[in-house]
């Protein structure tokens, strides 16, 4: 909305103008960003639960209002009620609740952006960066991965496809008609129906909660991901190595399509390597695994970079699925290197989690 896009300018203009005087690894900032992320998670959830209460407490109370304005339709011959006062009651608060944990949102990610002290006004991508910030507060997707020809959803049918983004979009919406279902089917003689609809409260709440929660580790992992990113991209470009330049982009495309979803995390993290690695005798569009299942029979400096290149792409959004762990271990155990990054992946997802990714890979040698 271009209403919240003018709210999240001018609070990044407002935050950038302070100094929040900490460093963004001292402890004390980092028990603030931790506040800040309990705030929004709370917050967000009593939202949800009083718009539910405050649309099904008013429906009880004042029934016959709410029952007293039916609009009478026909539609290929069936004749419908619509009671227009209270769908247009739910409108009104359904609205009323998106903008509120719009903004919301907003000031919670500029407040983040500040306390980390991102983006820095040195670094030459200061303005992509503070465009990224606008895109993750208004809570906005890019696709920009498929620019570079990677694609997150590759190897995946339609079918599967669809099924996919059909219950991450409406799983709040499914939980609660399931507890409904399951309450009327068990409990509806002896639960009044007022107590089977505010079931709803703590669903909705649950969801707001885990959005925001969702929302803010979007916003925290983006801001710590970009200076590991740019220390793997310049140890990478440092290397002039002609096998990683090759396979540079098949491994990047494995590393999103593991992921799932497309993010400005990936889309950095692969921009930033493809340019200071000269690729130019890559295969555009390709899933290839062949570097890494061939790991063995190359050279310990190759084998080194490229398992840094994949092991920093994996810990990037502050997240390791199963899937993700069962190719790290597969790996690790191929090669056989206790000095290996694989075999620390744990600690290197602790500490860059702590905002502390760049001194852990220096202090430990792999950089």
């Amino acid at each position: 909305m271009f209403f919240h896009q003018r709210i999240s300018e001018r609070l990044f203009r407002r935050f950038q103008e302070k100094n929040p005087g900490l460093n963004a690894l001292d402890e004390s900032n980092l028990k603030a960003i931790q506040r800040l992320y309990w705030f929004s998670i709370c917050t967000s959830g009593i939202i949800g639960a009083f718009i539910v209460l405050s649309y099904y407490l008013p429906l009880y109370l004042f029934e016959r209002f709410f029952d007293g304005y039916v609009l009478n339709l026909t539609l290929f011959g069936t004749e419908l009620k619509v009671f227009w006062v209270k769908e247009l009651d739910n409108i009104v608060l359904t609205l009323l609740e998106l903008n509120v944990l719009g903004v919301l949102n907003i000031y919670v990610i500029n407040k983040l952006a500040w306390l980390l002290g991102f983006p820095s006004k040195n670094t030459a991508g200061y303005k992509l960066h503070s465009e990224n910030l606008l895109l993750i507060s208004l809570e906005k997707k890019q696709k920009k991965e498929l620019e570079l020809g990677l694609n997150p959803f590759m190897g995946m049918s339609k079918f599967g496809l669809y099924a996919y983004l059909l219950i991450v979009r409406f799983k709040a919406m499914l939980s609660n008609v399931i507890l409904k279902l399951v309450l009327q089917r068990f409990g509806s003689r002896f639960l009044l129906k007022v107590f089977i609809d505010l079931a709803a409260m703590p669903i909705y709440a649950f969801w707001n909660g885990f959005a925001a929660a969702k929302l803010f580790n979007r916003a925290r992992y983006y801001m710590l991901s970009t200076e590991l990113t740019e220390l793997v991209a310049q140890a990478a470009e440092a290397s002039d190595n002609p096998l990683v330049a090759k396979e540079l982009k098949g491994l990047l495309n494995y590393i999103v399509v593991l992921k799932r979803d497309f993010s400005e995390i990936n889309y950095f993290y692969s921009t930033r390597l493809l340019e200071d690695v000269n690729h130019q005798e890559q295969v555009a569009d390709r899933l290839s695994t062949d570097i890494l299942d061939e790991l063995t029979s190359l050279d310990k400096a190759s084998v080194d970079l490229i398992t840094l290149i994949f092991t920093t792409g994996i810990i990037l959004d502050g997240n390791i699925s199963r899937r993700e762990r069962l190719k790290l271990k597969e790996l690790a155990t191929a090669l056989k290197d206790n000095q290996n990054i694989l075999n620390r992946v744990n600690d290197y997802l602790n500490a860059y989690k702590k905002g502390r990714g760049v001194q852990f890979l220096k202090a430990e040698g792999f950089i």
